[in-house]
């Protein structure tokens, strides 16, 4: 009944799952920090932070996940007003976010399904 929902939820799980990995690669990376204070610990000769391709990473990861969980958000204040006959004051009071935000949300949703028909 509700694929698309069902659809964005599963890239949530795909983007919190790659990001997961990512700061796994990131806590790996940070494990240098235990050997700045060794004698003869020479910086140069190191990377003590994580390289710019973990960072631009990262960074993407991120995005990835704010978009899916909008993405995700939207389609369920849709379904709220479209399938279940809510009001957006109804579904601004159930999540606790302005009705403004709310019919922003919808209208996303609502011209993602659109052209996804």
């Amino acid at each position: 009944m509700h694929e698309r929902l069902r659809a964005l939820l599963d890239d949530v799980e795909t983007a919190r799952i790659d990001l997961t990995a990512l700061l796994e690669r990131l806590g790996q990376s940070l494990e240098v920090r235990t050997q700045i204070g060794d004698p003869g610990f020479v910086l140069s000769e190191r990377d003590p932070v994580p390289g710019v391709e973990l960072h631009e990473d990262l960074i993407a990861g991120l995005e990835r996940m704010h978009h899916a969980i909008a993405a995700a958000r939207s389609e369920a204040v849709r379904i709220m007003v479209d399938e279940e006959g809510l009001t957006m004051s109804d579904v601004a009071k159930l999540m606790g976010r302005p009705r403004q935000l709310v019919s922003r949300l919808y209208r996303s949703a609502s011209a993602s399904s659109r052209r996804d028909v």
